[in-house]
């Protein structure tokens, strides 16, 4: 494995999750379920990610989950 591909990747990866929840918090209410948002939203039906995640997850938990996990 090449580092240099590894880090583009993760990097990657980072700008899709950020992305996500910059959608998820400015469609909808940072309270509302994220299932209700991403299917009634239709910018967010194209990140298929979203889809198996908790339905009651909410749109402030995904950002602050994702913050947390890039945090380390």
């Amino acid at each position: 494995m090449d580092g240099r591909f590894d880090r583009r990747e993760l990097l990657l990866h980072l700008g899709d999750m950020l992305d996500a929840a910059h959608r998820l918090t400015a469609a909808g209410s940072p309270v509302a379920p994220i299932a209700r948002v991403a299917r009634d939203d239709a910018s967010l039906q194209p990140l298929t990610f979203l889809q198996p995640l908790a339905p009651g997850m909410m749109a402030a938990d995904f950002a602050a989950r994702t913050a947390d996990a890039f945090a380390t």
